[in-house]
């Protein structure tokens, strides 16, 4: 294999893929993040990541590169998901504290509250390396016919 083999870059992008969703995954086990069923899409997401990342290393049938490409795409909405609860948890959270908070207090003590509210855009990064490593630019859809 020559560095200017794309298939160089797109095993390092799975790579950084897999690695990425374990380390994702044991932090959110770690922290407890099963305790309500809407905890739950993020670690399964990055489960089935893990899994058909793997897989496409080992055995690259185009199967397992088009499982990775489908279990990428849902990580954007898992990701949009994941904003939605964790906004929704730290204006609960700011609000317990100081009722009348309005405006630009409430937008901040949003933004930096109890929960990483940035942190599901984890998922979004995962999914697009993914979908980075999935994707063949410039190569057929199908195979030519030799008729």
């Amino acid at each position: 294999m020559r560095p200017d083999d794309p298939v160089v870059p797109r095993r390092a992008l799975l790579w950084l893929l897999v690695l990425g969703a374990a380390g994702t995954l044991a932090d959110l086990v770690l922290a407890s993040h099963f305790k309500e069923a809407t905890q739950w899409p993020p670690l399964v997401v990055l489960a089935a990541l893990v899994f058909t990342g793997g897989w496409a290393l080992v055995a690259g049938t185009r199967a397992a590169w088009r499982a990775v490409r489908a279990i990428c795409w849902g990580c954007l909405p898992v990701t949009a998901a994941g904003l939605f609860f964790h906004v929704r948890a730290n204006i609960e959270w700011a609000r317990d504290d100081r009722p009348d908070l309005a405006g630009w207090p409430l937008v901040r003590d949003t933004l930096f509250g109890s929960l990483p509210t940035l942190a599901p855009g984890a998922m979004l990064y995962l999914g697009l390396i993914g979908l980075l490593a999935a994707t063949r630019r410039g190569a057929p859809a199908v195979p030519p016919s030799t008729s």
